[in-house]
């Protein structure tokens, strides 16, 4: 009796902590995806969201007239080239970056993309 005491007590314990475990990867990738997708709506300017994948040590293959990094440039994740027009890939990570097009660096109008660089 002893030792199936113990082992409902091992057994209510385990459960226990597996509703102490914290949020999956993907769970946090979604609501970080949620974030950028609501500033896009709520952004008259922002046109669309594009996820995208780059290689570390690769530069986008599309040009924009206009390029700008709002989040992982800090962190040296990527950076825009000297021609202002591409961004490049440093370090793994996840960077979010305008970019506007001929007509959108006179109209204010932008593309966000949210770029996995692994």
């Amino acid at each position: 009796m002893k030792k199936f005491k113990k082992l409902v007590l091992c057994s209510a314990l385990a459960l226990s902590t597996l509703g102490i475990v914290s949020v999956s990867e993907t769970e946090q990738a979604s609501a970080v995806n949620s974030y950028w997708s609501d500033k896009c709506k709520n952004d008259d300017l922002c046109m669309n969201l594009n996820y995208m994948s780059m290689r570390v040590g690769t530069e986008n293959g599309w040009a924009h007239t206009k390029v700008e990094i709002i989040s992982g440039a800090a962190s040296g994740l990527a950076t825009v080239t000297s021609d202002g027009k591409k961004v490049k890939a440093l370090k793994p990570g996840e960077v979010v970056a305008k970019m506007y097009d001929r007509t959108g660096v006179e109209t204010g109008k932008y593309t966000m993309y949210v770029l996995t660089l692994k």
